[in-house]
């Protein structure tokens, strides 16, 4: 992560974006493990309601994604290799991982439990998966049905949040074939088009398909905040758009969380047509952060997202975010079920347990991934470089 995160910004390696994304992941596992507890499954009151946000993590690291990818292309657009580079590196960083996890459940079920198989086959497809078009495969099949479908999975795994990673993959997909066309100008106005074409595109979807998930796991859905990713990268290269960003960033950033946090815990969004306040809030809020994170002098923000702990916590977060909720039932088997409620019931006390048991495992798990099979994978990178950059 850090190489990449060196060679985006062009500076050296930057120790908050590395805290940045421990944040993101942090969120999205906070926001898994509380609602371990039926006693803290529907959000009642402020509080409730702003423990139960953080799959707002997930938008953190699309912002990220789109300011680290766009960054990338935007470095190596007329270079040899432009796209071979690009995809043999993204390849050795997502598939080892990904693919691993998806031939152990898969081929394990079909080696010792081919009748069981046989169910993930139709609008359960594993294909979807295999193709990274899980997030389609669930629009697809709740297609028409109110609250949408999630793809069944073997029982002891939970692949529902692979929708992200499908939607990171398509951007992957297209994204370096409009920066190699656009310059930067026009790429810079397509990305505040994104701004405001991706919530209207997201709830027309969702009225099609007759429920807001299909148009929450969408990849157009997600433009937004992937666009603004981009929109900072190109603007982190044009100086005189960066310096008034960085002027501004922090008084952006306090005033677009405060009122981030007023609308979750408040529970009410004020919608234009198609176009609600939470859909501009989210990649406005998030993008400054970013760019505050970025400001030369330091600040407490980017204090703490260089901590050894946030940043440890973003080294290992492609692994985090994939094993902690994909062996979600096995840690609701062996620590939910088997001991915490039987000596400490289901409420707070409860929970914490639960979070710091189930976090400590994921961790563990991640950091084994790490070891043995992402960083020897990400070694290979070597071999792949643009002409000129350091191998």
């Amino acid at each position: 992560m850090a190489a990449v995160v060196a060679k985006v910004c062009g500076v050296g390696y930057v120790k908050a974006l590395d805290g940045y994304r421990g944040l993101a992941v942090l969120l999205v596992m906070w926001s898994h493990f509380i609602a371990v507890s039926p006693d803290w499954g529907a959000p009642a009151g402020p509080v409730a309601r702003l423990l139960h946000c953080g799959h707002y993590g997930v938008d953190l690291f699309f912002v990220l994604s789109g300011f680290l990818i766009t960054g990338i292309l935007l470095d190596a657009k007329g270079r040899a290799g432009y796209f071979k580079v690009f995809i043999m590196r993204r390849v050795l960083r997502i598939f080892p991982l990904y693919y691993f996890v998806l031939a152990v459940i898969y081929g394990g079920l079909w080696l010792f439990h081919g009748e069981s198989a046989r169910e993930f086959s139709g609008a359960d497809s594993s294909l979807w998966f295999w193709l990274y078009a899980s997030n389609w495969g669930m629009v697809a099949k709740g297609w028409g049905t109110p609250d949408g479908a999630w793809l069944i999975t073997p029982d002891w795994t939970s692949l529902g949040h692979f929708w992200s990673l499908a939607v990171e993959e398509q951007f992957y997909l297209f994204w370096p074939w409009v920066v190699v066309w656009l310059d930067r100008r026009w790429l810079g106005r397509l990305c505040v088009g994104f701004f405001f074409m991706a919530p209207i595109l997201q709830s027309l979807l969702s009225d099609a398909a007759g429920n807001t998930l299909s148009g929450y796991v969408s990849t157009v859905g997600r433009l937004n905040t992937l666009g603004m990713g981009a929109l900072l990268a190109i603007a982190w290269r044009s100086p005189e758009w960066w310096e008034p960003l960085q002027r501004h960033a922090g008084r952006a950033f306090a005033a677009t969380g405060l009122l981030l946090l007023a609308v979750l815990g408040g529970g009410w969004n004020f919608s234009l047509w198609k176009f609600d306040l939470l859909s501009a809030l989210i990649p406005i809020c998030f993008g400054s952060g970013l760019v505050y994170a970025l400001r030369p002098g330091g600040n407490r923000w980017q204090a703490l997202l260089s901590t050894g702990v946030m940043r440890g916590l973003g080294t290992y977060s492609y692994g985090l975010y994939v094993y902690h909720h994909l062996l979600k039932p096995v840690w609701v088997k062996v620590f939910w079920d088997g001991w915490i409620t039987a000596h400490c019931g289901t409420g707070v006390l409860a929970v914490a347990c639960y979070i710091v048991a189930a976090g400590t495992a994921s961790l563990a798990v991640a950091w084994l991934s790490w070891t043995l099979l992402e960083s020897p994978c990400l070694r290979l990178k070597r071999h792949f470089t643009y002409p000129g950059s350091p191998r």
